[in-house]
């Protein structure tokens, strides 16, 4: 226990040092090469410090750490376009680390892994791009799927080693879909990168655009109208229970519950016709935006929303009956997760909605320069932005999505699992490719 306090007060004592720049929520911290060398040593036995994001612009590395509630952002300078790597003790660094170089060109030195992320004109190179890890041993076999297959495909590849029914090993080679949406927003106004953010992924329009509209709000010192977070809460409420829904629908019908898949995705579509009512959207897009929301959602129609939502019990009860559960075997726990969650998040969405139709829905964005960041929990995980404002346009942006830990963690999770749960598993739990390959 003294060790693990000694540590956290050696990290603190090393982020004292930096010089600051004004940033919201936090502001940032700027640290030497050989601070930032020592902070990333620290960090080896830092259990209490969380690893988020890194990315590389303008000449310096980036580095997101949650600690507490908070998220810290930590900049240093590149020398000659290095930097001393986050992996080596944080594996979880090492796909920012690769996607880091394939965009910038910037070096991780001491990196863990200096596979290529996103760089797939170097398959000419190397014909098998980026190099999976693992090779199979006596009595193993490998088998690829993905991108291309005989009916539509997730765009990316997956690399499993089996022994047998056993899975062995398991990874994923994204890129093939990247968009460079990093590069659409800079230079762009903050309303009009909001339309870029939000058609980034199907799954998370609204949480991307709730996001990407916190950051900015807090980069340009914008203040918004006193109820525009309620409603942004009840958005994120109504997207997460239609993602748990669609989710599980194509769970059910994987295992031959044709019926249950049949009434989950019947539901899913009938929501999203009244969310359409309501914001002119079937996922809500295009209606948060940077100072409130582009469109005054319809009150008539949210009664007829709510006794939609009052189904959701209904349909998702069978997920904690004994039939359902044997036919998801080993997966029966997360199958009753997403389940609890689509009834959570309807009961949410289903509290009496708000009454200030004679408010702005729109507050201007302030012409002020800044740094900024902002998150929103998406069905996967949480979505940060981070965004530096200049003379009224976004002069750089890096988003932070939870898609490439959650393949991380499927990844470690299917180590000795069936292969026929381990595919179960991955419609439940593995976010669209979109989602990753910015």
């Amino acid at each position: 226990m003294d060790d693990l306090k000694s540590e956290v007060v050696n990290v603190a004592a090393i982020l004292d040092r930096a010089a600051i720049e004004p940033g919201a929520p936090e502001n940032l911290r700027v640290l030497t090469a050989p601070d930032w060398e020592s902070l990333i040593e620290r960090l080896r036995n830092e259990t209490a410090i969380r690893f988020v994001a890194l990315f590389i612009d303008g000449g310096r590395v980036y580095l997101l750490l949650r600690c507490g509630e908070a998220i810290v952002p930590v900049a240093s300078p590149l020398n000659e376009g290095t930097y001393f790597a986050v992996s080596r003790v944080r594996p979880e660094a090492a796909w920012y680390e690769r996607l880091a170089h394939d965009l910038s060109g910037a070096v991780a030195e001491q990196a863990n892994d200096e596979r290529p992320a996103i760089a797939l004109g170097s398959a000419g190179e190397d014909p098998a791009w980026p190099g999976f890890r693992d090779t199979p041993g006596d009595g193993e076999y490998q088998i690829g799927l993905g991108p291309v297959g005989g009916l539509i495909a997730a765009p990316y590849h997956r690399r499993l080693t089996l022994d047998g029914n056993v899975v062995v090993a398991t990874e994923h080679r994204f890129g093939y879909t990247h968009r460079g949406v990093l590069r659409l927003i800079a230079g762009q106004s903050p309303r009009a990168a909001a339309r870029t953010c939000a058609r980034i992924d199907s799954e998370a329009c609204v949480a991307h655009a709730v996001a990407y509209a916190r950051a900015v709000e807090a980069a340009s010192a914008c203040s918004l109208p006193p109820h525009i977070e309620e409603i942004r809460g009840k958005m994120l409420a109504l997207e997460h229970c239609t993602v748990s829904l669609l989710r599980l629908a194509r769970a059910a019908a994987a295992v031959g519950a044709d019926r249950l898949a049949t009434r989950l995705i019947t539901l899913r579509c009938t929501i999203a016709d009244t969310l359409e009512a309501i914001f002119g959207h079937r996922l809500m897009m295009d209606v948060v935006v940077p100072g409130g929301m582009a469109v005054r959602p319809d009150l008539s129609a949210w009664s007829v929303l709510g006794d939609v939502l009052q189904d959701i019990d209904t349909v998702t009860r069978p997920f904690g009956g004994w039939s359902i559960r044997k036919r998801f075997g080993s997966n029966a726990s997360f199958a009753g997760d997403w389940a609890r969650r689509a009834r959570k998040e309807a009961k949410e969405a289903c509290i009496a909605p708000w009454h200030h139709d004679a408010e702005p829905t729109v507050a201007p964005i302030p012409d002020h320069d800044g740094f900024g960041m902002g998150a929103a929990a998406s069905a996967h995980g949480l979505i940060h932005y981070v965004l530096s404002l200049e003379l009224g346009v976004i002069a750089f942006g890096f988003i932070v999505t939870p898609g490439a830990s959650v393949a991380e963690a499927l990844e470690r999770a299917s180590r000795f699992m069936r292969i026929d749960d381990f595919m179960l598993r991955s419609i439940l739990v593995m976010p669209p490719a979109s989602g990753i390959d910015l």
